[in-house]
């Protein structure tokens, strides 16, 4: 009989290292479930400022061409004038 009671007292000893451990290493998941859920809750914010982000520099870029491509009119024609006010003019 006192070798059961030691087995069981061993088996004991061992189940609740067992469970210390566990409660160890998992002690910390609820606060990092909630800071994996505040994290992921604000992803549609972020999503859409990315979007926002986009729509900006697609317009930037856009301005930026026509800008690009009306100095370049202008240049030709500041560059070309007189060629074109002598064809107008028939001089």
């Amino acid at each position: 009989m006192d070798q059961r009671v030691g087995s069981l007292e061993r088996e004991m000893h061992t189940l609740a290292h067992r469970v210390t451990a566990i409660e160890e290493r998992m002690g910390g998941i609820p606060e990092r479930v909630t800071r994996i859920e505040a994290a992921v809750s604000r992803l549609p914010d972020i999503e859409r400022s990315i979007r926002d982000q986009g729509q900006q520099i697609q317009r930037g870029f856009t301005l930026t061409h026509g800008i690009l491509i009306g100095a370049g009119l202008f240049w030709t024609l500041f560059q070309a004038g007189p060629e074109i006010l002598k064809m107008l003019g028939g001089r």
